[in-house]
């Protein structure tokens, strides 16, 4: 390592706890093999437990353009309370200083400093102040439990009730949006109080969501719709989980037929044009228009509260695309809590999800005219970084089906 004030860095800390990411530490501390992780999630036992984390070995610019905001996310839950981020990162057209700083510093979780920063041409060595806000509710495991209903589903009413009650290691806030129902007493259930909402003229979803963020009192929260409810090993996989998250999609699974059900999502375009969606099943990548399937949201009380639904959206306007788009501008990213699962009484052949796998699109939802799919992205090749368009359209003629691809190769990456 060149630089001196580094070296200062990695002395000065020697007695505090540091971890670095990748295989080859060239300090003594302890070593996490990201790139081996789902999501790049790594122990509960990890979070909130050092002092300095170094984002080194490998050059942020170098990881895949769609997971440093991932990396990055997962660095800062290592932390605790106040600590250290050490990045080294070449400057490319896809990821500048700017970005970095932009996504690090206007996260609504943190306060950070700029400790120290190095430039030489296009090569930068970063070190970040942080101080994680509210750091207490990250080891809290306490939790509100909401569900949306219009009284027409009791069985699974039912069900969602008492998956919690007999699994749960301490007592919920269990939250009913919904008529009133003698059968649901014995679950000790509170209310969402109906009246505050037009239901006969205006289907007020994120309303009442919100309404029901404010009502929490559980450091997590899960507002679901009644087509859910818990796996019995939901909570212990919770715990080995961890609760250093602030957004999550949760894996869900049919109760019929057992296939997963999609819920780290994605539509096409801009964020919230009407285009038909897809499901990411590369958990190391965020796309661009990514979203938390809202038939489920599992977020921190606060800083759900802190953001909030759009209360002029209703039932069917997307408002779980658009929670996610403003997540992800204050820098709350969706995380996949690959772990706890729910069971859903949907199927993913329901509905005609495209998927997403890393590499390539498998599209199975009928094309038209005006819902022709366009995604922008970064494709990294031996080296170098292509700017890419794609865009599927309709003809006339056989193959009835056209495929337009535009590249722009940018100048090698360093």
């Amino acid at each position: 390592m060149e630089n001196e004030k580094l070296l200062e860095f990695a002395k000065n800390e020697s007695e505090k706890k540091q971890i670095w990411f990748g295989t080859h530490s060239q300090f003594d501390m302890d070593i996490a093999d990201i790139e081996a992780c789902t999501n790049y999630r790594l122990s509960s036992n990890f979070h909130g437990n050092y002092d300095t984390v170094w984002v080194f070995e490998k050059p942020l610019n170098e990881y895949h353009i769609l997971s440093w905001k991932i990396i990055l996310d997962e660095a800062i839950r290592l932390l605790k309370r106040t600590g250290k981020l050490i990045i080294r990162m070449y400057e490319t057209p896809s990821l500048t200083v700017p970005m970095l700083k932009n996504f690090i510093g206007r996260n609504i979780n943190l306060n950070v400093s700029l400790n120290y920063e190095y430039q030489k041409d296009n090569y930068y060595n970063i070190v970040f102040n942080i101080e994680r806000l509210d750091f207490e509710i990250y080891q809290d495991k306490t939790w509100t439990f909401a569900m949306l209903t219009s009284g027409k589903k009791d069985d699974v009413v039912i069900k969602f009730l008492e998956s919690i009650r007999k699994n749960e290691p301490q007592k919920s806030q269990i939250i009913i949006s919904g008529p009133k129902k003698d059968i649901y007493d014995k679950y000790d259930v509170e209310y969402l109080d109906l009246s505050n909402y037009r239901d006969s003229e205006y289907a007020e979803i994120s309303r009442k969501k919100n309404d029901i963020a404010e009502m929490a009192t559980g450091a997590n929260i899960a507002i679901v719709h009644d087509r859910y409810y818990l796996q019995d090993n939901f909570f212990k996989d919770f715990e080995e989980y961890g609760y250093d998250f602030d957004f999550l999609a949760i894996k869900q699974i049919s109760e019929t037929t057992e296939n997963e059900v999609p819920s780290y999502c994605y539509t096409y375009n801009k964020p919230l044009e009407h285009t038909h969606v897809g499901y990411n099943a590369c958990f190391s990548q965020l796309l661009d228009t990514q979203y938390v399937n809202g038939g489920i949201i599992v977020a921190k009380t606060k800083t759900l509260q802190k953001i909030k639904f759009c209360s002029l959206i209703f039932w069917n306007q997307k408002e779980d695309v658009e929670l996610t788009n403003e997540f992800v501008k204050h820098s709350i990213i969706p995380r996949v809590g690959f772990l706890p699962t729910v069971y859903t009484t949907r199927d993913i052949s329901d509905y005609p999800w495209d998927c997403y796998n890393g590499n390539t699109f498998q599209y199975k939802c009928s094309l038209t005219k005006e819902q022709c799919p366009t995604i922008y992205g970064i494709e990294n090749n031996i080296g170098k970084l292509k700017l890419f368009s794609l865009a599927i359209y309709p003809k006339h003629k056989f193959p009835y089906v056209g495929l337009r691809v535009k590249f722009c190769t940018k100048r090698k990456d360093i």
